[in-house]
């Protein structure tokens, strides 16, 4: 029996829907719906999917179906 993951952030046990991946030499983020288990992808749920920033200096991407339009932005440092 498969467990769905569970979303990565300390104290939250609901189950992942989302992945974020990204990447340091574009200074990268992205925000991609659930799909193959990825080690390198951090699993998050809605909820913390939803409100997630990308750092100072960087840019967010927010490529699942139900992308809120918040992350598709650049931040400026």
């Amino acid at each position: 029996m498969l467990r769905s993951p569970l979303c990565a952030r300390p104290g939250c046990g609901a189950p992942a829907t989302a992945v974020l991946t990204f990447q340091y030499a574009t200074r990268t983020v992205w925000l991609l719906d659930q799909g193959e288990p990825d080690p390198a992808a951090i699993d998050l749920c809605t909820r913390h999917a939803d409100r997630l920033s990308p750092p100072r200096g960087w840019t967010g991407h927010d490529r699942r179906a139900s992308a809120s339009p918040g992350m598709s932005t650049s931040v400026a440092s």
